[in-house]
């Protein structure tokens, strides 16, 4: 299903549209593999702090993926406050980003 939703996001994002599929798989199977390492949600954390020129787009694809799956979980809540601080987002930055991303994608009844 993540897959899924990351495609979804992929394909309707400008600068990612031209991603092919295959692209994508790769990325995530990469993540995937560090992540099964030892250190590897640290590692994964440092490769993106040095590796993220656009910093806020990060962090929106990274809410959005969470809150598009229906549910945010304390868990999933402690990871976007962990990316926050290593993207070094400003406070007022990401409570807009978070605000904007839960209206967006809340039910309209």
């Amino acid at each position: 299903a993540d897959a899924l939703l990351i495609a979804e996001i992929s394909a309707t994002t400008r600068g990612l549209k031209k991603l092919s599929a295959n692209k994508i798989a790769s990325a995530q199977e990469t993540a995937q593999a560090i992540l099964g390492g030892a250190d590897g949600f640290e590692t994964l954390l440092e490769m993106i702090e040095a590796s993220a020129p656009k910093r806020t787009l990060l962090y929106v694809l990274s809410a959005e993926l969470i809150v598009r799956r229906g549910r945010v979980s304390p868990a999933e809540m402690r990871l976007l406050d962990i990316l926050a601080e290593r993207l070094r987002l400003p406070p007022l930055t990401r409570a807009a980003i978070d605000t904007a991303t839960r209206i967006r994608f809340s039910a309209l009844v």
